[in-house]
This record gives C-alpha cells, structure tokens and sequence, in this order.
C-alpha cells in the first residue's frame, strides 16, 4: 500500500527538533490513511493526540520567540485539529470511510504549511537566537488539553 505522504527533502527545515516532530507527525498520517476499518478509530487518536502536542509545542515557542504571525500559525493548527476531532469524533460512531480522505487532505495541507508558515518560524527562531527544545509534559498538557495528549505525560 503507499503511502498518503512519503518524507522527502521538501518537508526537511534543517532543525532537528522541528524535523523529527515532523517524521512523526507523517509516520502517524500515513497509519491513518493506511488503517483498516477496524484500526481506524485508534490510528486517528494516536494521530489527533501527537498533532494536539506538536501544534502546542510550536506555539509555545512562537510565544516565547515573540513570533509575530502567532495568530496566523495559531489558526491553522486549531482548524485541522478542529477537523481531525470531528473525524475521530463521527469514526467513533461508525463512519470509517473518513479516514483517508481526511489523511490525503491534511497531507496537501501540510506540505503548504511547512514550506511557508514552519518555514518562516524557524528562520524567524533563527534570527532571535532562540533553540527550541521540547517542553515538559505538564504545560504541554495545559496547552493542548489535557484528555488530548494525556498518554503523552
């Protein structure tokens, strides 16, 4: 079976804290748009849960980088995520034919989005001198909800 999103050198921003999210973040598509019926359900919340704390992770650095577009970046995290629950929430009830849709419309929209909004994050992260680093689970948990990424602390 191939894959929704292969990992090429398009998606590479050369930060290894960002790039290695990111790896994840297409392994974890890729399952969903891969899963089988009866998979579908827990493929999509390891995914929904991984994203919830990758897009928090993110804005906690463009909030203390003092990213100027946070708002811009902050909304697109919030509709695929807003979009990636209302699946899970409807594949919980049966509808499993959403899975790989939902997969190949966020795989077109993250390739967009690492080449121009993670993109810019990281040069502008660049240029303040400031490392991002993973956070620690409890203000991550905060940030993204804490039943969304609550196997993650």
């Amino acid at each position: 079976m191939s894959s929704i999103l292969d990992w090429n050198p398009d998606l590479v921003l050369d930060n290894p804290v960002m790039d290695a999210t990111h790896v994840e973040f297409v392994a974890l598509l890729n399952a969903v748009g891969a899963a089988p019926p009866d998979a579908l359900y827990e493929a999509l919340a390891t995914f929904v849960e991984h994203t919830a704390q990758h897009f928090a992770e993110e804005e906690r650095w463009m909030r203390e980088s003092r990213f100027p577009p946070l708002g811009c970046h902050q909304n697109q995290h919030r509709m695929v995520l807003d979009v990636a629950r209302e699946v899970l929430a409807r594949v919980a009830q049966g509808e499993t034919h959403l899975g790989e849709p939902l997969a190949t419309a966020i795989a077109e929209w993250f390739g967009e989005h690492v080449a121009m909004m993670d993109a810019v994050l990281k040069q502008y992260m660049e240029m303040q001198g400031y490392q991002p680093v993973m956070g620690d689970d409890e203000a991550l948990g905060e940030a993204c909800g804490a039943e969304a990424c609550a196997s993650r602390h």
